[in-house]
């Protein structure tokens, strides 16, 4: 399994247009070129708090993944309602391609779909970002 991770800034009170634009378009749209969404996170503290969403959603392979990307691009309708309805409410887009690291337990393969979980109690995950300044000397590199 591979997993797509995706950061969804939507800044200056956009963040629930763009959650009513995304569920009545292009949820519905992408579930059907073969993606599963397992999960939505909206950022609760921290310096995008209310303004962004984190989306992870799982493929069986790059190539599947791949294949869902062509169908999406090839979705002219799509495309049209994205560029008029959901982009005018968004500040930037991130999408990272991840995989399990090998001291990861295995995650499920099937999840719930979003109606069924709908009004259900949720819970919180903490995701830390931490930079340093990278250093000039050699050493800085050295494992």
């Amino acid at each position: 399994m591979i997993y797509q991770h995706r950061i969804v800034i939507a800044r200056s009170g956009k963040l629930e247009k763009r959650h009513i634009e995304f569920q009545a378009h292009t949820m519905k749209a992408l579930d059907e070129a073969g993606s599963v969404l397992i999960g939505a996170w909206e950022v609760y503290i921290g310096n995008e708090a209310g303004s962004a969403v984190w989306q992870l959603r799982q493929f069986e392979s790059m190539a599947a993944w791949e294949t869902h990307q062509d169908r999406v691009r090839a979705d002219a309708t799509l495309s049209a309602v994205r560029q008029q309805n959901l982009y005018p409410h968004l500040d930037e887009i991130n999408t990272s391609i991840l995989r399990l690291a090998d001291v990861s337990p295995r995650l499920a393969t099937e999840w719930p779909s979003i109606d069924e979980v709908r009004g259900q109690p949720r819970g919180y995950i903490e995701q830390r970002t931490i930079r340093f300044r990278v250093g000039g000397s050699l050493e800085h590199h050295a494992f």
